[in-house]
């Protein structure tokens, strides 16, 4: 493996030299590799292990905007493009690429398919990193990797297309087969890294936290925000604020950086700049530093069961309600009380889902045990789950399905991120749409706007009338044309009666349809 100096310290670099595309192919010669997602880093990664001669295909939700750009792309449905479950199915390495919340829901999915000897890809750690909270724990049979371009995926693609690579980091989280490294060495230089670089999971979350909360996003508009508005409130007109603080160093200046680096700068920008950096610089730096200090900041917060598998010894809280335990760099710093409230509609709601025919109601829930049964008991649920993760919520939700008669449905509500996996695989997910997370909404099948639980057993009646309205239709329907079809035969009927089995019914039915409308007093 090469050495690389950077600033004085000697780093592992793994280069296209030593390890080339050739001899990335006879590594991966056998691998069937699934590129799950197509939204930031699936396109740029799939087409240029594509174009580089590896065996490729893309899972994706059909229908999706996401769908129809791969097939814009040349993937072909069937062959190289499928559903997320089928690509991962076959796929010998699954390359994760859904973002954080999408993965936290797909992953019961993902799961199943990780058989021994597979290859869990990632490129980002979040997921790994932070495991206790987002459920996704690899089974441990499988390869558990990751390649972190430097970059977008366009900038990643954009490059390959150019003949260059973007520098990217490499990580393995877990060696199952004894491969894990060649495996992932030879994907980073599949996708186009030109530079390959040591890190583990955790290191890149954080780098990558700071950096995209930091010199990428976060402070570059800051920056712009405080100069512009200094040279604003000096008299200076908007046009020349926005051209002296973004259009001269996005369109002239980094350009030239990006091409030349720092050092070709300095010998080649006006002497008032070269005197603006030296003089300025470590004023910048002492100003910013803090801020960069508090992006870097470990927190860990969460129950008791959280701190438990971090090895942090929580502190109980003598007074009933949600209890949030706050780590700091691996020590206990205290932690904070929720008392929830109840939404006023919950009990009736709960009475009312009762008289509509609901057998059974389970309340899972990541609050202390306490609580749980404190609120559960308030609203009449018959069965509690508490101090759940969201893997533990899953495993109660495959219960319940394994537990209830086969001619019954399971329903569930939530409205947070950790609820997703949950709503995707009960029978019935119905989210809160008005304070839910995206990823909630996009996993349930029924979204609630209001937030108002009373409208789950409003929509359970407005959806037997509405069956019961269809049903009837098909009986009449089916009913008056059998009768006609009878009288036909023995002579009795005439156009008329013809006409009424066809046209009347219509009529007759659509009349009874607008019934449905009339749902105010379900």
């Amino acid at each position: 493996m090469a050495q690389i100096n950077f600033g004085g310290v000697e780093e592992k670099v793994v280069t296209r030299e030593e390890f080339p595309l050739e001899k990335a192919r006879e590594v991966l010669r056998d691998e069937t590799i699934a590129v799950i997602g197509y939204g930031v880093q699936g396109p740029g990664q799939s087409l240029n292990l594509k174009d580089n001669g590896f065996n490729v295909i893309v899972g994706q939700r059909e229908g999706s905007k996401s769908w129809d750009k791969a097939v814009a792309d040349g993937w072909v449905p069937g062959k190289t493009l499928f559903g997320i479950e089928e690509a991962a199915r076959r796929a010998t390495i699954i390359q994760y690429l859904l973002s954080d919340a999408g993965q936290i829901a797909v992953w019961p999915t993902i799961e199943k398919h990780l058989a021994p000897g597979k290859a869990l890809y990632f490129s980002h750690g979040f997921g790994i990193t932070y495991k206790e909270r987002t459920g996704i724990v690899p089974p441990a049979g499988v390869d558990v990797i990751l390649i972190a371009p430097k970059g977008s995926g366009t900038s990643l693609r954009r490059m390959f297309l150019q003949g260059r690579g973007l520098n990217s980091s490499y990580a393995v989280f877990q060696d199952a087969t004894g491969r894990a490294f060649e495996r992932v060495v030879a994907l980073g230089i599949g996708v186009g890294s030109g530079y390959l670089f040591e890190t583990d999971f955790k290191r890149e979350v954080y780098s990558d936290l700071t950096g995209e909360r930091g010199t990428l996003m976060g402070a570059i508009q800051g920056i712009f925000a405080a100069q512009y508005d200094t040279l604003r409130a000096h008299g200076h007109t908007p046009s020349e604020a926005f051209n002296e603080t973004v259009e001269e160093l996005t369109q002239s200046l980094m350009p030239l950086v990006a091409e030349n680096g720092m050092d070709w700068m300095y010998a080649n920008c006006s002497t008032t700049a070269q005197r603006g950096a030296l003089d300025w610089w470590k004023r910048f730096r002492d100003a910013t530093k803090p801020v960069f200090e508090e992006l870097y900041g470990e927190v860990a917060a969460g129950n008791d069961k959280l701190m438990e598998r971090i090895g942090v010894p929580a502190e109980p809280c003598r007074q009933v309600g949600t209890v949030i335990h706050v780590a700091v760099d691996g020590q206990y710093a205290g932690h904070i009380l929720i008392a929830d409230v109840v939404k006023p509609t919950a009990k009736a709601a709960i009475q009312a889902l009762k008289a509509a025919g609901v057998e059974k109601t389970v309340m899972l829930t990541g609050d202390r045990d306490q609580v749980a049964q404190q609120v559960a008991g308030a609203l009449g649920v018959d069965q509690v789950y508490s101090q759940l993760l969201p893997a533990d919520k899953v495993e109660k939700v495959e219960q319940l399905l394994e537990e209830k008669p086969p001619k019954k449905k399971l329903a569930f509500v939530g409205d947070g991120i950790n609820d997703a996996p949950v709503l995707s695989r009960a029978d019935i997910g119905i989210a809160m749409g008005a304070m839910g997370s995206d990823a909630a909404i996009e996993a349930a099948d029924v979204v609630l706007m209001d937030d108002d639980p009373m409208q789950i057993p409003k929509a359970i009646k407005i959806s037997r009338k509405c069956l019961g309205i269809v049903y009837q239709n098909i009986v009449f329907a089916i009913g008056v044309k059998g009768v006609c079809l009878v009288l036909g035969a023995l002579g009795i009927a005439n156009m008329w009666l013809a006409i009424f089995a066809d046209v009347g019914v219509m009529i007759l039915a659509v009349l009874n349809a607008i019934r449905a409308l009339f749902v105010k007093n379900l």
